[in-house]
């Protein structure tokens, strides 16, 4: 009878250690939940933050995407406008009667 009763105190002690080592666990655990939840908030802050530099970012880049199609744009008119002053300031009447009619002279004005 002496062996069983020093089995249940080997397990008691067993158990009540396991208790000691899970209880250290959970206290642990609780730290870290506390330390988590700082970094979760400096993280949350950091994306934010991050989101209103890429929110600014994409309204300059619009603004730059604008700025170059205007641009663009001026600048076909601008050929546009050079390739009609040659015509306009030509002296040359043409050499039969279809290259000297007022509809093919205005034909070329079109785009």
């Amino acid at each position: 009878m002496f062996l069983p009763g020093l089995l249940q105190i080997v397990v008691w002690n067993e158990m009540a250690a396991f208790v000691v080592v899970l209880l250290m666990f959970v206290a642990n655990a609780l730290s870290c939940r506390d330390a988590i939840a700082v970094k979760q908030a400096q993280v949350d802050k950091l994306y934010a933050s991050l989101k209103d530099l890429a929110g600014d970012r994409r309204l300059k880049l619009d603004e730059v995407l604008k700025l170059y199609m205007l641009n663009r744009d001026i600048e076909d008119l601008e050929q546009w406008i050079a390739e009609r002053e040659v015509v306009a300031g030509s002296h040359e009447l043409g050499q039969d009667f279809e290259h000297v009619t007022v509809g093919d002279v205005f034909q070329c004005w079109y785009w």
